[in-house]
């Protein structure tokens, strides 16, 4: 039995070993008499030390009916014999173990093979002033989100008001037009909206506002305080402009007022055309620079094959 066992007996370790079960048709079981040091799986629990420590393993080997008990004696190898990465892989086996009950027992290599020198540096991990910082950043960023949020929601509402606004001019031209006087157009405008809301499902928020504005005369407020209240709530000049000459002019009566709102009219007309083209010029600018990197790509596959050419 002793003959099976010679290669594992006297030899120099720096690693866990494959203990085999049989070795040359001799069944084996292992047992650890250094478990501190290495335990009966073959798994290595300590550090390489100064000199090498001795690992005694008892192996009951049984072939047929004969059984024997032998004791193998390996080393595990000094400091000095190994490498500064396999001292490493010893000591995270050790502390992954619990083989050191006290930080000093760690000795880490301070050299390489080829004599450079390893720098160890203690990890300080996050500090708490981060953690303090990012506490104090997360309800802030979290107002500032809201903030950014509700702003959109405002300007995205300004731009629909402004977008509405020539279409309700033109339909309240042809209410008066047809002779109704402003109040009564003015709530025909709210209940029509309130007809094709129903049908569509779309809410607009100009005509939204002027919906309240009706509902606010049929409760008994006067004209002037409710297209001033309707002032108030819509954060568009050229609407403002609109109830200030409603409000101004409401003693000249509904014909005047119907030539008043056909002159608004025309001029809302003129500058929402003013504006798109704005837009289409703008839109124009911005895809001229794509256009001229087209325009050089396509110059280059044209030009690259007569290039070519001319070189052969």
């Amino acid at each position: 039995m002793k003959e099976v066992l010679g290669q594992w007996d006297g030899k120099v370790i720096s690693k866990d070993l494959s203990l085999p079960s049989s070795l040359n048709g001799v069944s084996l079981e292992w047992r650890s008499l250094t478990p501190a040091l290495m335990d009966s799986s073959g798994h290595l629990r300590t550090e390489a030390d100064d000199k090498r420590q001795e690992v005694r393993f008892l192996a009951d080997a049984s072939v047929k009916e004969q059984k024997e008990s032998v004791l193998v004696t390996m080393q595990i190898a000094s400091r000095q014999e190994l490498s500064a990465i396999e001292q490493i892989d010893l000591i995270v086996n050790g502390l992954k173990d619990g083989a050191y009950t006290d930080p000093l027992q760690v000795v880490l290599p301070q050299t390489t093979e080829d004599g450079r020198e390893i720098l160890w540096q203690k990890d300080k991990g996050v500090s708490p002033v981060w953690w303090l910082l990012l506490l104090l950043l997360l309800p802030l960023s979290a107002v500032l989100k809201q903030d950014q949020d509700l702003n959109h929601s405002v300007r995205q509402r300004k731009s629909r008001m402004q977008a509405e606004y020539p279409e309700m001019i033109s339909e309240l031209v042809i209410l008066m037009g047809s002779g109704l006087p402003f109040a009564a157009a003015w709530q025909r405008l709210a209940g029509d909206y309130q007809k094709q809301k129903a049908v569509d499902k779309i809410e607009r928020p100009l005509y939204e506002e002027v919906k309240r504005s009706s509902g606010l005369l049929q409760s008994g407020m006067t004209l002037k305080e409710a297209l001033d209240d309707f002032a108030l709530r819509v954060p568009v000049k050229e609407i403002r402009r609109f109830t200030t000459l409603m409000i101004q002019n409401q003693k000249r009566g509904d014909q005047f007022l119907l030539v008043r709102l056909n002159e608004l009219s025309n001029e809302v007309t003129q500058a929402r055309k003013k504006q798109i083209q704005e837009q289409s010029e703008q839109a124009d600018t911005k895809l001229l620079l794509p256009m001229t990197i087209m325009l050089i790509v396509v110059i280059l596959i044209v030009m690259t094959p007569a290039l070519m050419t001319m070189q052969l």
